[in-house]
């Protein structure tokens, strides 16, 4: 039970002079602990920040005052003691706590994006992934769900496709240690979606469209196929005729074709 209690002193009290110290800012899911002088008896008590009450903590009746941060940060404690009949309480003492923002990670390169949100990466392109602010601790990078062998710096090269994330802490909380919140999907282009190759598959550009090849043949069946821009936008969608994909009224610039069952490709159309 809390009770609210007056912490008024006697006058002849102020001969005992407590005062609390320790650690003044605590860490989410940590830890503090704060202290007084000796004495003969403590009571601890916690007044939060924004409230004239003051309460009396029950069982808090040591030296020591260990404070965990969902109670205790953003909040004033103090202690009243005992000693040869007298009684005091001490200043109050503040006690704060860290606030971080979720992970978030700095995606860098030449690359494009796919229509899923997927970062589709090519041969000749570069990718990098940087772990932002204030996360630069105990760094710890995965692909696929499993961590990447040395790789614990902010900056991750990319150099394979697959589902990547990365768990850190702040320098200043070592043991809060976060995920970032959605993993990174990178496609590689010539793999496709799944990393399902598909043998002698290419495509070919003739201007006013490009074919998708196999062995030197169009492909002759139909399937539906989707266009993109290097940001993701939807350009177009058909069913592909002949192994043909028009692309004629299309803007220039880097385009993206996936169709079922293939890879996606990218291209440069110049006109």
């Amino acid at each position: 039970m809390v009770t609210v209690i007056d912490l008024g002193t006697s006058a002849n009290a102020q001969t005992l002079n407590p005062t609390v110290t320790g650690e003044n800012m605590l860490c989410p899911e940590g830890t503090g602990v704060v202290s007084t002088q000796v004495f003969d008896t403590y009571q601890w008590h916690r007044r939060y920040l924004g409230s004239s009450q003051t309460q009396s903590l029950p069982g808090q009746v040591f030296q020591q005052l260990v404070m965990d941060y969902h109670n205790f940060a953003a909040s004033y404690v103090s202690v009243t003691v005992t000693q040869g009949g007298q009684t005091a309480t001490s200043p109050e003492f503040f006690v704060d706590g860290y606030v971080f923002l979720p992970p978030f990670v700095i995606i860098d390169g030449t690359f494009s994006i796919g229509p899923e949100g997927e970062i589709v990466w090519c041969p000749g392109d570069s990718l990098s992934f940087e772990l932002g602010m204030p996360y630069n601790t105990n760094i710890t990078w995965y692909r696929n769900g499993q961590p990447i062998p040395g790789a614990v710096s902010n900056v991750l090269k990319v150099t394979q496709d697959g589902s990547y994330s990365v768990s850190a802490a702040p320098e200043v909380c070592p043991d809060y240690i976060q995920w970032l919140g959605v993993p990174l999907e990178v496609i590689y282009c010539t793999t496709g979606i799944g990393g399902k190759l598909v043998s002698g598959i290419r495509l070919v550009d003739k201007g006013d469209a490009v074919y998708l090849m196999q062995d030197g043949d169009a492909l002759c069946d139909q399937r539906p196929y989707r266009i993109f821009d290097g940001m993701g936008r939807l350009l177009g969608a058909g069913l592909v005729d002949a192994g043909r994909i028009p692309v004629a009224g299309l803007p220039p610039g880097l385009l993206i074709i996936h169709t079922d069952g293939f890879p996606a490709f990218r291209f440069i159309k110049n006109r």
